[in-house]
């Protein structure tokens, strides 16, 4: 009885991770690329406003952790639906930006797939009504959005991401995952610095 209350403790990471989705990233630098990120705006290009919210909240809170300002488009330009070249440059050197991230949804899917019953020896050991049991199908949601960064100095990009998100049962989760993802990705690649 006195290890059943540790049982949560070992149970909770289980159900955390059953619950979050799994992003996957294919990432590109630019090999000449050689610069200091300190501040960044964070643009994210769909229509849905509470995606839209949620994308770039995300994406610059992860930032800041990692110590680096972000500001999100709709802090500064609200919702409007398509800025032009200037107004984007006169946005990006106002506010002091080195760099804009943008993201786009760029489609979903869903598939189903088989799951036959453990392991042999499971399936063996657990008796011969197994034997014609056929296992079970899941079915999977993936998301697929691009992820790229310009820099002041350049009109082309010094970072680019393709993520593929499976099973995002939320909002959040789907948005929480691919922030990860993508500073992640940044860091590693060393667009940016984390400094905290």
């Amino acid at each position: 009885m006195k290890y059943l209350k540790f049982l949560p403790v070992f149970i909770l990471p289980v159900i955390f991770q059953a619950c979050t989705a799994s992003s996957y990233i294919t990432d590109w630098r630019d090999p000449a690329f050689s610069g200091d990120i300190k501040k960044v705006l964070v643009v994210a290009l769909m229509k849905d406003f509470e995606y839209r919210l949620s994308y770039e909240t995300e994406i610059a809170n992860i930032l800041k952790e990692a110590g680096i300002q972000s500001e999100t488009s709709m802090n500064l330009m609200g919702v409007e639906n398509k800025l032009s070249k200037e107004e984007l440059i006169y946005i990006l050197e106002n506010g002091n930006f080195d760099a804009m991230l943008a993201v786009k949804y760029t489609g979903s899917k869903s598939y189903t797939s088989y799951v036959p019953f453990g392991s042999f020896y499971n399936w063996y050991s657990s008796g011969y009504d197994y034997m014609y049991s056929s296992g079970y199908v899941e079915r999977h949601t993936q998301v697929n959005t691009e992820a790229i960064i310009y820099t002041k100095k350049s009109e082309n990009a010094v970072w680019f991401a393709s993520l593929e998100t499976i099973n995002a049962y939320s909002r959040e989760d789907l948005t929480k995952s691919l922030a990860l993802k993508i500073a992640n990705s940044l860091i590693d690649n060393a667009i940016i610095k984390y400094s905290k």
